[in-house]
């Protein structure tokens, strides 16, 4: 059995400077994350993704370098969402290597694979492959993050009904667009489509 300091699940914002912080206190300390990517929701489908969707929309349009509001803003529909989609992955993978570098320089070990208490010092932590390893650590820091609620009764299908996250895998550009949620990150992606020209409305 691997024995550590702290042991951190979860590689999102939390985790991370839970970990960074421990290891320059002089631990030793490991990360797992279930993904085969670090960054947590925050890195991958959240903050991250959303601001950059939007700054990129606002930028092509033309928005940002106007100095008088009350602008149309609109794209048309020749531009592709995708095209957007590739230049929010290419930010996102530059984090991501930033992120693996602060790991790195603070001796930080990253380990991918789902972990599970087996008692309040022991993870049983199982790789993608099946191999099952465990890990004893004096503190374990929980920084599990969270996901998009799917009620029974709301038809998420990836076609017509998307959450936050599956809504970076649509591949055309709707014709029009209704949002739930006047939070954050439904405003910017309500501002990245109507920048495509499609109506949105936000309940």
């Amino acid at each position: 059995m691997k024995q550590y300091d702290v042991l951190v699940i979860g590689s999102g914002p939390a985790g991370q400077k839970g970990a960074i912080q421990a290891a320059k206190l002089g631990k030793r300390v490991a990360v797992f994350e279930k993904q085969p990517f670090i960054g947590g929701a925050g890195l991958q489908t959240g903050t991250i993704p959303s601001k950059t969707l939007r700054e990129t929309a606002l930028y092509l349009s033309g928005l940002k370098q106007r100095a008088v509001y009350g602008f149309q803003c609109a794209l048309g529909k020749n531009v592709q969402f995708q095209e957007l989609i590739h230049r929010k992955d290419s930010v996102v993978q530059r984090q991501m290597e930033v992120i693996i570098g602060q790991f790195a320089r603070n001796d930080v070990e990253i380990i991918y694979g789902k972990a599970a208490f087996e008692d309040p010092h022991t993870l049983l932590v199982q790789s993608d492959s099946g191999k099952e390893e465990r890990y004893r650590g004096e503190v374990i820091l929980v920084a599990v993050g969270s996901r998009p609620n799917h009620p029974a009764e709301v038809p998420f299908d990836g076609h017509s009904v998307y959450d936050s996250d599956s809504i970076l895998k649509i591949d055309t550009i709707p014709n029009s667009l209704t949002i739930v949620g006047g939070g954050v990150i439904g405003c910017e992606y309500a501002s990245v489509f109507a920048c495509l020209g499609t109506p949105v409305t936000i309940v």
